[in-house]
């Protein structure tokens, strides 16, 4: 009788936890990014196996808008999370800021940029300014164009590599 209660319960807690968690929202967390079509795909990059890329560029001539190439941010944007470079290649998400609104969204335009930076680092996060700026090994591209918030370069093709 024992052992048939025992299962019983068992059996209950199991429905009810099945229960609460259909109702959990399968939406990525307030603080996070949202999901974005956007990528910056770098290969041949073996010299930086296991580090971790960023991007930080303007979209406009002012700087009212930029491309951010992270996997995810913290709220207030001072901490940012690159991309792991594996198998010599990177693929980095790209997002689009908004400076006088503040508002990180998906990137995915058809845009030339005249220059694009890719920043690495041994740490897989950066507090921006002061970290991200003071990271010397950097690759740079002169006009990129993205395809519905896709480019793609090889290190080959660099304007200016500081990698090796």
């Amino acid at each position: 009788m024992i052992r048939k209660l025992f299962y019983l319960v068992m059996a209950g807690i199991v429905v009810a936890g099945s229960l609460v968690c259909a109702g959990c929202p399968m939406e990525p967390e307030e603080d996070g990014l949202p999901s974005t079509k956007g990528k910056f795909t770098l290969t041949g990059v073996d010299v930086a196996e296991g580090k971790y890329a960023f991007i930080i560029t303007n979209l406009t001539s002012d700087g009212a808008e930029k491309i951010l190439g992270i996997t995810d941010a913290n709220k207030d944007g001072s901490l940012l999370k690159g991309a792991q470079i594996k198998n010599a290649t990177v693929n980095i998400p790209l997002y689009m800021y908004t400076t006088s609104s503040q508002e990180v969204r998906s990137y995915g335009g058809d845009d030339t940029v005249n220059s694009i930076t890719i920043v690495v680092s041994d740490k897989q996060k950066l507090k921006q300014p002061e970290e991200f700026e003071k990271v010397d090994k950097s690759v740079t591209f002169s006009n990129v164009t993205f395809s519905g918030g896709k480019a793609a370069k090889d290190i080959a093709d660099a304007y200016t590599n500081n990698l090796k």
